[in-house]
């Protein structure tokens, strides 16, 4: 057994090893390029916004809610947009280096797989024989919703990445694997991930090519991926493992938000799914306990 292991650990180390000699590189020197474009991209994105400040102008006359609406956006930009790019960067560098993670972990993994069944075993009996069967039961619903909703959860974010790559390229985006990545790892955080994702390649769609029918087409083609990762490939993968309400989705992701920030919003999906786990199994009992009282 630990000849298979080994072997399939080795194949994934070699996969994500030749899959890194390709993207990395190239997101390096994406990276750089954008870097150096920064205050350039600044330039033309005020261009822009002082052509469309005139045409307004030139359309409805000098009202003075558009002077300040128009003159706050640009000194908004002016002071924000080099911090945001900064961000942005610092944000991909801690990206690559959680990524380099993938490295160390399948060499890691290759012990835990040999000896996987002797410790899943040990831990299932000791809760069976500490705790019993009731609880021996949530332990492998959580189990296996947890592994389930990791597993899925990579699958999107790779899903996401490629189809946001491929059509980022036919569209003609520059940095097109940069804001892929991008996209991918904003699939982590549900809903408001997205929403902040888009922003990135909407700016530089205008600052750059200053085409409103490229700006168009990245959002449609931003837009409709997410719509059908969210609505059909998404709901597909997880249906099987945690199957929980947009609705309340939606209201774990608020609630644990404001409890926890960004890690509440991250883990509100898996937490909400272990609540529902531990009140489906534990309701019947706790309601059968009640009865006698009554």
């Amino acid at each position: 057994m630990w000849v298979s292991s080994l072997f399939g650990i080795l194949f994934a180390l070699s996969l994500i090893v030749f899959i890194f000699s390709l993207i990395v590189p190239v997101l390096i020197q994406q990276i750089n390029k954008l870097d150096k474009s920064i205050p350039q991209l600044i330039v033309n994105l005020e261009n822009v916004l002082n052509h469309l400040y005139y045409s307004i102008l030139a359309r409805f006359g000098w009202r003075r809610e558009i002077i300040v609406f128009l003159n706050n956006l640009v000194s908004n930009i002016q002071t924000s947009a080099p911090s945001f790019a900064l961000s942005s960067m610092f944000s991909i560098i801690k990206g690559l280096t959680a990524l380099s993670a993938l490295v160390i972990t399948p060499i890691i993994s290759y012990f835990m797989l040999v000896s996987r069944n002797y410790y899943r075993s040990s831990l299932k009996k000791f809760i069976y024989y500490v705790l019993g069967q009731p609880y021996l039961n949530v332990f492998i619903q959580i189990y296996e919703m947890s592994i389930g909703y990791i597993k899925g959860l990579l699958i999107i974010i790779l899903l996401v990445t490629i189809l946001t790559y491929i059509g980022f390229k036919i569209v003609g985006l520059d940095y097109s694997i940069i804001f892929a990545i991008l996209s991918g790892l904003a699939y982590i955080v549900p809903y408001i991930g997205s929403i902040v994702a888009i922003i990135p390649p909407l700016f530089l769609a205008i600052a750059v090519n200053k085409s409103l029918l490229l700006t168009l087409e990245v959002g449609v083609v931003f837009i409709s991926i997410h719509f059908i990762i969210g609505n059909i490939v998404a709901p597909l993968i997880f249906s099987k493992t945690i199957n929980i309400n947009p609705l309340l989705a939606l209201v774990a992701i608020i609630f644990f938000g404001e409890l926890y920030g960004i890690l509440g919003i991250i883990f509100a999906i898996p937490i909400t799914g272990i609540i529902m786990i531990v009140y489906k199994n534990f309701e019947p009992i706790l309601k059968n306990r009640r009865e006698p009282n009554d």
